[in-house]
């Protein structure tokens, strides 16, 4: 890595009292609960600092919507964006308010993105709908039947088990 020039440092410095302040704001912030639990969610929260200062609004009403477990995650986050909207929630609160909106396998995503991670709901969403792309139900043409072909040594039950979806 190059040598910081005579005009970064500042910007260098700035950036790292900046971090240590909304750090420090977010301690003020979970006062309320023990040193140890507090250490926990800032160590294992995949939302960056800046996401995690900016303070909910009493207002705030967490949307009311039938949570992702394996239908199309691209609807599921249009939906969620479509409700956020309407109570004009910024960016940061977006991130914070998606991950209860998720179930089972979702969820357990969520917990193994990297601490610190995610900085903008656009970054989160992204992530998502990559993550989930193949839980998206793709509608069967009649090309797609003619297509179908058992394989050579294949069990018909094998076969038949993986042309028909679940419903």
């Amino acid at each position: 890595m190059p040598t910081p020039t005579l005009v970064e440092t500042p910007v260098l410095n700035l950036e790292q009292r900046l971090e240590e302040m909304i750090g420090h704001k977010i301690a003020e912030a979970m006062s309320n609960k023990s040193s140890r639990q507090q250490s926990v969610v800032l160590e294992e929260d995949p939302f960056s600092l800046e996401v995690m200062a900016i303070p909910l609004s009493r207002d705030f009403k967490q949307p009311k919507m039938e949570k992702y477990g394996s239908s199309n995650p691209v609807d599921h986050l249009r939906s969620f964006v479509d409700l956020m909207r309407l109570q004009a929630i910024p960016d940061a609160i977006m991130c914070r308010a998606f991950p209860p909106t998720l179930r089972r396998e979702a969820r357990d995503w969520v917990a193994t993105l990297p601490p610190k991670s995610i900085h903008t709901f656009d970054e989160f969403f992204k992530s998502f709908a990559t993550h989930f792309a193949s839980s998206k139900r793709v509608k069967k043409t009649i090309i797609s039947l003619m297509q179908l072909a058992q394989g050579k040594g294949e069990l018909l039950k094998d076969f038949i088990a993986s042309s028909i979806e679940p419903l």
